[in-house]
């Protein structure tokens, strides 16, 4: 079956794709600027980001209820690196994915 997407849907995931990596700003710039590999301790501070930016669209969400495309932004920073089922069907994990990505590229 195919799902069809409403124009508003589509809006609030290209207003929220750049804020995928919003969480980073939680993420020590030591890690964020080293210029070579990180190590696995650096890495797993790393792999926090989407969860510190899922947390901070959060905080958003409370202060302004009427902007919803923040919900889309939450789930994008919180899924963007996944590869399986996070609470959304695969459908809509690879659809956040894919728009993201698509999004962002035009930007």
């Amino acid at each position: 079956m195919v799902k069809k997407m409403n124009f508003r849907k589509c809006e609030n995931i290209y207003k929220s794709a750049p804020l995928h990596d919003i969480g980073k700003i939680r993420i020590p710039d030591a890690i964020l600027n080293k210029p070579g590999k990180l190590t696995p301790e650096e890495f797993d501070i790393m792999k926090k980001h989407s969860v510190y930016g899922g947390a901070i669209i959060d905080e958003l969400i409370e202060s302004l209820p009427q902007a919803s495309y923040l919900e889309a932004a939450r789930d994008i920073a919180l899924y963007h690196h996944e590869r399986w089922d996070a609470g959304l069907s695969k459908w809509e994990v690879k659809l956040y994915l894919s728009l993201n990505k698509a999004c962002f590229k035009d930007r």
